[in-house]
């Protein structure tokens, strides 16, 4: 059940789905329509604006959807990325559900690494090591639109056991505040 009359309105009437603020999402189904409520254990939405997701997966935001991590069709899920070695492929889907066209280009990418302790160790972006694939990159991207292709982060030391990336996606750089951000941390021992 949607707690918020405004965002309950977009639900039912407009039929906006999932809610532009999903912490507002209460635990229980929705007696009208049956919608489910967010998994709150894969996805922080403390922040709306930036959600983050602590496993492969889709997050939307601006309409735009996107999916990190390789998608097994057997068990209808995702799986993450290797972080073992110092370069490192990101299996990413971009969807477009906006009206207008938009560009996907290296400068809507970032990766930041971080220690155990969730301090900064190292930020890449397109000008030091993170690079896309050819068929990832559109000027153009229609409305229903699809793009897929691998993010490809060179990092200068491999991740110690404990420490993460964050890779970051932001789909239209003239509202830079929403982004949607995957957390994939290499296991310790």
């Amino acid at each position: 059940m949607i707690c918020d009359p405004i965002q309950r309105r977009n639900h039912h009437v407009f039929r906006i789905f999932p809610p532009l603020v999903p912490e507002i999402h209460c635990r229980r189904r929705c007696r009208r329509c049956r919608c489910k409520p967010v998994h709150r254990l894969q996805i922080d939405t403390s922040d709306s604006y930036n959600a983050l997701r602590t496993t492969p997966g889709e997050l939307t935001v601006l309409q735009v959807t996107a999916a990190m991590g390789k998608y097994v069709e057997a068990s209808k899920s995702y799986t993450a990325p290797d972080v073992t070695g110092t370069t490192i492929a990101f299996p990413f889907k971009i969807t477009n559900g906006r009206a207008n066209p938009i560009y996907v280009n290296p400068n809507n990418f970032k990766a930041t690494v971080l220690d155990a302790e969730n301090k900064v160790i190292a930020k890449y972006t397109a000008i030091n090591g993170l690079t896309l694939d050819a068929s990832l990159c559109d000027t153009n991207l229609k409305k229903g639109a699809s793009v897929s292709g691998n993010v490809t982060l060179t990092l200068s030391a491999a991740l110690e056991p404990g420490q993460s990336i964050v890779l970051t996606y932001c789909p239209d750089l003239q509202y830079n505040e929403y982004s949607l951000n995957w957390k994939t941390t290499r296991p310790k021992g």
